[in-house]
């Protein structure tokens, strides 16, 4: 719903900070999804990515599917 609303630019934090949320690929590939539908600028902040509990991995935003087609800045 937040897409629909005349959202410009998205910014995602992961992993995020300080909640330690390590999003999963999927999470990653629908956020993706949803701004090359919506025409959407992703600024995906991975900063911390090297900074990730045991038993979690990060998935870099510009990895997952489609990611070439959408706007998206590291």
């Amino acid at each position: 719903e937040t897409f629909k609303n005349d959202v410009k630019i998205y910014v995602l934090c992961n992993p995020h900070n300080p909640g330690g949320v390590v999003w999963s690929k999927e999470d990653v590939e629908t956020i993706v999804q949803l701004c090359i539908k919506y025409d959407v600028l992703l600024i995906s902040d991975e900063i911390h990515a090297d900074i990730v509990f045991d038993g979690y991995k990060h998935i870099p935003s510009l990895t997952v599917k489609d990611a070439d087609k959408a706007k998206i800045v590291t």
